[in-house]
């Protein structure tokens, strides 16, 4: 697993249980990473969480409400407890909604979790990791220029990694 692109960092990944968040939790753990899944669905995280050991993984699962006054300190605490540094944040984590649920038909109710795990949640814990990552100066990959942020270095490097050569 040395050879991985991601190995040593460590990855929080809020919406982990299902859909995307899942989808992300797995490609990173595939890539080396040590995975912090977070979300609402405790028994669908679990799983997950379960899943990916049973592939060889290190993975983690902290039940969280990021709806809830104090979530997201409290995940993020949570999170560092269980893995210590951490270097990559994914914010997936959304409340559920109906397709038909359009600007004309979602509710005030349904509107303000939207925003308060979407938005106030994904912006809380953007400040926690940007500060986390900032003076525990989580390391991007190697080569990375130490004169960026840290997050900022890992993803110029994954960009590089990935994206398909020009045709000459």
């Amino acid at each position: 697993m040395t050879d991985a692109l991601l190995a040593g960092d460590t990855a929080l990944v809020t919406g982990a249980a299902n859909g995307i968040g899942r989808a992300t939790a797995e490609a990173l753990a595939a890539e080396g990473a040590r995975v912090v899944l977070a979300d609402l669905n405790a028994e669908a995280g679990e799983a997950t969480a379960a899943a990916l050991r049973q592939a060889g993984h290190d993975a983690r699962f902290i039940a969280a409400d990021l709806g809830a006054p104090g979530g997201a300190e409290t995940l993020f605490a949570a999170a560092q407890a269980a893995l210590g540094r951490l270097s990559i944040l994914v914010h997936c984590a959304s409340p559920r909604r109906q397709e038909s649920e359009t600007a004309l038909e979602v509710t005030a109710e349904a509107w303000r979790a939207m925003v308060g795990v979407n938005l106030e949640a994904g912006f809380q814990l953007g400040q926690l990791a940007g500060r986390h990552m900032r003076d525990t100066r989580a390391a991007g990959p190697p080569g990375a220029s130490s004169s960026s942020p840290p997050c900022m270095r890992k993803a110029r490097a994954t960009c590089r990694t990935t994206a398909p050569a020009r045709p000459g």
